[in-house]
């Protein structure tokens, strides 16, 4: 049996939310920790740079994965 739209994207929402707060987001905060800093310790050019170019390489890698597997 299918479930409703409305429970299977309840379902849907509670287990990514759990999956990316308990395993996704620790390791990307440690993989990040060198551009996450406060406020009051301002990063280098370079560093946020890099930390720039992470995110944007990533977005575009996501981007790429979800158009080939839909």
């Amino acid at each position: 049996d299918d479930w409703d739209p409305a429970s299977a994207m309840l379902a849907n929402n509670l287990i990514t939310t759990c999956i990316f707060t308990l395993v996704v987001m620790p390791r990307i905060v440690r993989w990040l920790n060198f551009w996450l800093r406060p406020a009051h310790r301002r990063a280098s050019i370079g560093v946020e740079v890099v930390g720039t170019a992470v995110t944007v390489l990533a977005m575009a890698a996501m981007v790429y994965f979800f158009n080939e597997i839909a």
